[in-house]
């Protein structure tokens, strides 16, 4: 994606029981794009995720690191979409969060973490800022709370 044109403004940190299996996820999520499975979002050569709507496709796009046991989504945001910031932000997290994570991969997870605030989520300081967060049990069912 364009990254001389968006904005980091928020994302999702995913946690998973071992490194690799949070490499085994991000793996699983590409292939599942690759072979139709998740059609509404796409993958570029950078690894970026995108959604493929005509609404929403190309108004942001998620960019995924692997840290540890964990893996970092940052929501980019591109304000030339001509896109309301506050929407696609919600749009984005929702869509990803049910779509990839809990639709296809909730046994591959432990936690979801929804934040607003790239650098108080990375040094895990709490503020005034909005967080969500997704707790999987050993059943399979989201615990959704905010924090």
């Amino acid at each position: 994606m364009s990254a001389a044109e968006a904005i980091e403004i928020m994302g999702i940190i995913v946690t998973t029981p071992s490194c690799q299996e949070a490499r085994l996820l991000l793996d699983e999520m590409y292939k599942d794009i690759r072979e139709g499975k998740l059609s509404l979002w796409s993958a570029d050569a950078d690894g970026d995720f995108t959604h493929n709507s005509v609404t929403w496709g190309g108004a942001a796009y998620f960019r995924p690191k692997l840290v540890g046991d964990s893996i970092e989504l940052n929501l980019n945001y591109q304000p030339a979409s001509g896109r309301p910031r506050m929407a696609v932000i919600a749009f984005y997290h929702g869509q990803f969060i049910e779509t990839p994570l809990l639709s296809h991969h909730a046994q591959r997870f432990n936690f979801a973490l929804s934040f607003t605030d790239v650098g108080r989520a990375r040094s895990a300081e709490r503020g005034d800022r909005a967080q969500i967060a997704i707790h999987m049990s050993s059943q399979a069912r989201p615990d959704v709370r905010s924090v």
